[in-house]
């Protein structure tokens, strides 16, 4: 996993994505906002196996508003 962008701490001293970046695991990309290590806000997920995009609004790393493209 590759992550550019701002990151923050918890208590535990553990790293999370936070504000605006880019996430890349060998399933996909996304890039958009994070709020404490999960995908929120407006955003973009690239599926690489399918090609297929998700692209709307986020919370809690779920899409809760958009479209899919491809």
């Amino acid at each position: 996993m590759i992550y550019k962008g701002a990151a923050g701490t918890d208590k535990h001293n553990t790293i999370y994505p936070t504000a605006e970046g880019t996430l890349i695991t060998k399933e996909g990309l996304y890039h958009g906002g994070f709020k404490r290590g999960k995908a929120f806000g407006n955003g973009t997920y690239v599926n690489k196996v399918t090609g297929i995009s998700y692209v709307g609004e986020w919370e809690d790393g779920v899409m809760v508003e958009g479209r899919i493209e491809g």
